[in-house]
């Protein structure tokens, strides 16, 4: 018998040696709420998926300032290299919020961009320095980061 890839699977069943108990038990309530077997076979590959990467890329240390990390993943870059994305710093001010967001590479690289969500049409002097002050502490954080500066 041949052991089905992530690419050859028909069902989400047949990658089932592949996940964990929880990824099974997850896929399963999901089937009994009627999800599509499509998207259950989808699930399961990128279960599958990120197993892999992370046996692949597994010495490579998260970045530190991470808050949160995701998988590895071979989506991201066009050339199909192995990267994952993480989040860093999360800053509140006038009614925004400025996040860092990295892709960290197979290599241990990394790079960082903000995220501004949220927030009022019009801004009042004081929301507007508080805003500021905030997207200049993210932007010295991802050029720190980058050691563009000290």
């Amino acid at each position: 018998m041949q052991e089905s890839t992530p690419e050859s699977a028909r069902t989400w069943r047949d990658l089932s040696d592949q996940l964990t108990p929880a990824q099974i038990l997850e896929l399963q309530r999901e089937e009994r709420t009627g999800c599509s077997p499509g998207a259950l076979r989808w699930q399961a590959r990128q279960y599958a998926q990120a197993a892999l990467g992370d046996i692949l890329q597994g010495d490579i240390d998260a970045p530190a300032d991470a808050t949160e990390v995701h998988e590895w993943e071979t989506g991201y870059h066009e050339d199909g290299s192995w990267s994952r994305t993480f989040k860093g710093t999360c800053r509140k001010a006038a009614a925004f919020t400025a996040e860092v967001f990295g892709v960290q590479n197979q290599d241990g690289s990394t790079t960082r961009e903000v995220h501004v969500c949220g927030g009022e049409d019009f801004l009042n002097s004081a929301q507007t320095r508080e805003l500021a002050a905030a997207l200049l502490e993210a932007a010295d954080e991802v050029e720190q980061s980058a050691g563009q500066i000290p």
